[in-house]
């Protein structure tokens, strides 16, 4: 497995996440075959679902602030809509590159963006998450209002 690789075993099968830089190229490089019963997922938000997809991933381990649209465009990919998938995704694709630009500020701006797609308040931030900027709220409450409601 690689660097960036996880095997999680459990009551209910196994999960191979891998996270390593490009999602289709870790999927590719993964040695699956070898995992009796694994499945492959790959997770950074959804970034490349649909070619993580079509390299041979089973899903993604989703992050909450766009489970809603990552699970649309898995479900659309799977019922052999292709392209409709590939068009939710390139709608999706701004606010996962904003919010996936490393794991400080996904920690930070994800976190704000489910607040607000929620529509609850957020609580707070640990010492480590990064500083959110009033122009970084700005783009969050865009994407939230273009991306709607969570429920």
């Amino acid at each position: 497995l690689g660097l960036c690789s996880v095997l999680i075993r459990s009551r209910c099968g196994q999960l191979l996440r891998s996270d390593a830089g490009s999602g289709v190229h870790a999927i590719e490089q993964q040695p699956v075959g070898r995992i009796r019963g694994a499945c492959c997922c790959n997770g950074r938000c959804g970034l490349e679902l649909p070619d993580n997809l079509r390299a041979g991933a089973s899903g993604l381990i989703p992050a909450i602030d766009t489970v809603d649209k990552t699970s649309e465009i898995f479900v659309e990919f799977n019922s052999g809509n292709e392209e409709w998938a590939d068009e939710l995704y390139a709608e999706l694709l701004p606010v996962l590159c904003f919010v996936m630009q490393g794991i400080p500020h996904f920690l930070t701006y994800g976190k704000i963006l489910a607040a607000e797609r929620l529509r609850i308040e957020l609580g707070g931030s640990r010492e480590t998450a990064l500083a959110a900027t009033e122009f970084g709220k700005a783009c969050v409450r865009r994407f939230a209002k273009c991306l709607g409601p969570l429920n």
